[in-house]
């Protein structure tokens, strides 16, 4: 009666914990290369959280980690990111259909939001990154045009004291080819200003060209509002056509039945005029 065998396993799971990481550089990595590095730390499965945007899955830089154990570490280290897991999510088995459900949905909102925020954050830092680096572009330039000026000066100043070791009548020259430059000077002065204007117009441009971005998107939204609104008044209308038709087939059935019941008080009227004149005889 005793003798029987027992097998004892584990739940997988009872015994198993998930979280959220974000990071924008592991989204163009692929889910085995993130994987090699995360089996080490006691991870079972690496699930890319996706959003739905016109009629189409994409994915985001948010990813659910799935812990062999009961519970997860505060951080994971994925090549030299220290990922730090946001949010622990607790094992649906213990908890009713109901409060999993809700639970469910607070959570995929406010990954929804993070994964919105972080968008809208690395759109914000491409763009820093894309100024300055134009902004270090144009002090280079500016830079060389410096050094260039001032190595050609260093070159006139050596020149004139030459001449003027070797005669008065020279120092006369210098002196002009020093009028020269310096009448030289001011028009890369000049040249400079004028490239400073030509700078701030374009600065301009680019404000005025956002701008109208801007108003063309809210265009764009208008338009898909008066579009739905056109769509709803032509769902009205086919009802309202729809309901006009019942109607009318009613009235016609109505009108039948009319025409019926008339024929039929005709037929009895002259079957009684019948029966009047036979009893008349």
């Amino acid at each position: 009666m005793f003798d029987m065998e027992i097998a004892v396993e584990e739940n997988a799971k009872l015994n198993q914990t998930k979280g959220i990481v974000t990071c924008a550089d592991l989204r163009y990595a692929s889910e085995e290369e993130i994987m090699e590095d995360l089996e080490k730390q006691g991870v079972c499965k690496i699930e890319v959280m996706m959003i739905k945007r016109d009629g189409k899955l994409i994915s985001t830089s948010s990813f659910i980690l799935t812990f062999k154990s009961t519970g997860i570490p505060e951080t994971v280290n994925v090549g030299y990111h220290a990922l730090r897991i946001e949010n622990e999510i607790k094992n649906e088995n213990y908890n009713d259909k109901g409060e999993r459900e809700a639970r469910s949905e607070k959570r995929e909102a406010r990954s929804e939001k993070r994964v919105a925020r972080s968008e809208k954050r690395e759109a914000r830092s491409e763009k820093r990154e894309a100024r300055s680096e134009k902004r270090e572009a144009r002090s280079e330039k500016r830079e060389a045009r410096s050094e260039k000026r001032e190595a050609r000066s260093e070159k006139r100043e050596a020149r004139s004291e030459k001449r003027e070791a070797r005669s008065e009548k020279r120092e006369a020259r210098s002196e002009k080819r020093e009028a020269r430059s310096e009448k030289r000077e001011a028009r890369s002065e000049k040249r400079e200003a004028r490239s400073e204007k030509r700078e701030a117009r374009s600065e301009k441009r680019e404000a005025r060209s956002e701008k109208r971005e801007a108003r063309s998107e809210k265009r764009e939204a208008r338009s898909e509002k008066r579009e739905a609104r056109s769509e709803k008044r032509e769902t009205r209308n086919e009802k309202r056509e729809t309901r006009n038709e019942k109607r009318e087939t009613r009235n016609e059935k109505r009108e039948t039945r009319n025409e019926k019941r008339e024929t039929r008080n005709e037929k009895r009227e002259t079957r009684n005029e019948k029966r009047e004149t036979r009893n008349e005889k």
